[in-house]
């Protein structure tokens, strides 16, 4: 997360909840990446475009509005926790398929 966000002069409430924005944006951008076969400057640059045309077309977090930014951070972190979630059920069936295989 890049200092010149400049979240920590709007307020605790607005820097916490840019932080949980940030790190939960990054786990799903994570999990894109995952699998990506290389093109990942394509793919978190589109991501990190996309993020930043939502947030000025229909939010005000950048006037500094604090209950803005906590909407946004939820959000965002029940994405992450949703990619998570799918993302280990991925995996949980691809190893049992793996065992599976293993034991023919």
């Amino acid at each position: 997360m890049g200092g010149w966000h400049n979240v920590y002069s709007e307020g605790l409430l607005f820097a916490v909840s840019f932080i949980m924005m940030a790190v939960s944006l990054s786990v799903i951008v994570g999990e894109l990446l995952r699998d990506s076969g290389g093109n990942n400057l394509v793919i978190a640059s589109v991501f990190h475009a996309l993020i930043n045309l939502g947030l000025l077309l229909l939010f005000n977090e950048e006037s500094g509005n604090s209950s803005a930014m906590a909407i946004i951070s939820i959000a965002s972190l029940a994405a992450a926790l949703a990619v998570i979630a799918i993302s280990m059920k991925q995996r949980r069936e691809i190893l049992k398929l793996s065992k599976n295989l293993l034991q023919l």
